[in-house]
């Protein structure tokens, strides 16, 4: 009998140890913090970004209000990276399917495509320049 409880306890044990809290519950892949990784350049190619860049965090959270904590260097030196004061926060929500609407906490709101493959985020955003329409796609990677 001594053994059947120790067992039972040891199982009981490996059964909540498997099961961790911080598993993403919300069914939403979009939840969480992506770290900048590159984005595509003036020539239409992707472009690694500099260390100081990639520190630019965008985090989704479960009650639909993100941050953002944008970095750069206020002496041109990519040494002296600091947290800028492009850094915001507001909310977001998907609109339709791969359809990201982020409102910023100014009140600016912007509109993006995007999508998840595995444990990297892609937005593609469209926005007007000088009469023509540019096209934006920024690439993260999940942290």
């Amino acid at each position: 009998m001594k053994k059947l409880l120790v067992l039972s306890a040891a199982l009981l044990g490996i059964f909540f140890t498997s099961c961790s809290s911080d598993d993403d519950d919300s069914g939403n892949p979009l939840i969480g913090s992506w770290g900048f990784f590159q984005d595509e350049n003036a020539n239409g190619e992707l472009e690694e970004g500099d260390e100081c860049s990639k520190k630019l965090t965008l985090i989704f959270r479960e009650d639909m209000s993100f941050e953002l904590e944008a970095y750069g260097s206020i002496t041109g030196d990519p040494d002296e990276c600091e947290k800028d004061s492009d850094s915001d926060t507001g909310t977001w929500a998907i609109l339709s399917e791969g359809l990201l609407a982020i409102t910023y906490s100014e009140g600016d709101v912007e509109q993006g495509m995007y999508s998840i493959d595995g444990n990297t985020l892609t937005i593609i955003n469209e926005y007007e320049s000088n009469g023509e329409t540019e096209t934006e796609r920024s690439i993260y990677i999940r942290r």
